[in-house]
């Protein structure tokens, strides 16, 4: 299944992939003019298409039809402190998209090894992970932020902050299934009290992930599978 993304695809019944997706179907899948494939908005649509021109920097496909995709009933947004490995925080995009995760924010708490962050690798890896797990819904990647001005910012009512040193809580998740909830998730030293405390201030609840000490992609991973349950 030949699957490549075009934002226009919903409102457009012939379009053009980008230089990269069509240097993907020309060079790599070797793909030519009258070949069917399949394209996805980004938003959860996914069509059927044929080719109609193919060169390396440019492909014009027309959409023949719409097909039916179920959409995941509840929003996740984690955000997740940068990891000093990029690879690691890469990985984690990759994994997070497969199991629904909608939105990624990269954070800088005070015991980040990474404080600064460019999101490029990661929306490749977003885009990877959604054509391989057919999971049509582009998730957002943020830019990075510090852990103070993401707590500033608009967010759902469900909010969780996973803080090693509490006693184990268990996460009940089913009563928020079809509700939208964000989870912080902290760097290899964990939060600091204070940033709990702030984190507390504006509404979010302490739980934790269990007795072992998760790596920070790690946790952002069991965060997600317990969501999808």
């Amino acid at each position: 299944m030949n699957i490549f993304y075009c934002a226009e695809a919903a409102v457009s019944n012939v379009c053009a992939l980008d230089e990269t997706e069509a240097h993907h179907a020309v060079s790599v899948m070797r793909l030519k003019v009258g070949d069917s494939i399949f394209i996805f908005d980004g938003k959860g649509k996914l069509f059927s298409a044929n080719i109609l021109s193919a060169h390396k920097k440019e492909v014009t496909i027309k959409i023949d039809a719409e097909k039916t995709e179920k959409k995941l009933p509840y929003h996740l947004h984690i955000a997740i402190a940068a990891t000093k490995q990029m690879e690691r925080l890469e990985w984690f995009t990759e994994k997070a998209v497969e199991l629904g995760v909608s939105k990624i924010t990269p954070i800088i708490c005070a015991r980040s090894e990474r404080k600064e962050l460019k999101t490029d690798r990661l929306k490749k890896a977003a885009m990877a992970a959604c054509k391989q797990a057919k999971q049509f819904e582009l998730p957002e990647i943020e830019e990075a932020v510090s852990l103070n001005k993401f707590l500033q910012s608009n967010l759902p009512e469900h909010k969780f902050i996973t803080w090693c040193e509490m006693p184990e809580t268990k996460i009940e998740l089913s009563n928020f299934t079809h509700q939208n909830s964000v989870f912080l998730i902290g760097p290899e030293g964990d939060f600091t009290a204070t940033e709990v405390t702030a984190a507390k201030q504006v509404g979010f609840k302490e739980c934790s992930l269990g007795n072992s000490i998760l790596r920070t992609e790690t946790a952002g991973i069991f965060v997600a599978a317990l969501k999808r349950e």
